[in-house]
């Protein structure tokens, strides 16, 4: 069997399968708990592109890949807090085209999460205040870099191209 077709079979087979089992729980165990699994699964299943060719034979020692941090720390910045500014724009772009979907009540969010919302009354908190510091929090936190690592999966094969080989090219025939 080629080295591509081993790439391909085993990348999109163990891809579908994780993904699959991620369905499976979102759809059956329901709240959080599904949603947690499905978003677990497909951060893994990111990895099999790597993991596929590891298995067709691709290596990973020509690849050319440093990201010099110290050197572009003003670039690595950017690209980590533009898609924040970016969405946090948006958010208040869609809101002044369309004001009658802002829910200030907050009869969504004390559907949503009752605890969470209790205890914003009895601190006192703003409503607007928890949607910002959390919509904010969510995008640059910790699960950016978890997200980050799992998207290196699917990267790292791209980056494979500049030598040409064959055994490089398994990487961007599934990109």
């Amino acid at each position: 069997m080629s080295k591509l077709k081993k790439h391909l079979i085993f990348t999109f087979a163990a891809a579908w399968a994780i993904g699959a089992v991620g369905c499976y729980d979102l759809i059956n165990c329901g709240s959080m708990a599904g949603m947690m699994s499905f978003s677990y699964s497909l951060s893994f299943a990111m990895f099999m592109p790597a993991v596929g060719a590891l298995i067709a034979g691709a290596g990973f020692k020509g690849m050319g890949w440093n990201p010099k941090a110290g050197k572009n720390w003003r670039l690595i910045l950017a690209a980590w807090l533009i898609p924040t500014i970016s969405q946090m724009i948006g958010v208040v772009f869609y809101y002044v085209m369309f004001p009658d979907d802002l829910d200030l009540s907050g009869n969504f969010f004390k559907e949503m999460d009752p605890y969470q919302f209790e205890q914003l009354e009895e601190n006192g908190g703003s409503l607007i205040g928890y949607y910002l510091k959390e919509s904010f929090l969510s995008l640059t936190s910790f699960q950016l870099c978890i997200s980050l690592f799992a998207a290196l999966g699917e990267a790292i094969c791209s980056l494979n191209l500049k030598s040409g080989s064959v055994t490089q090219r398994v990487c961007f025939s599934a990109v």
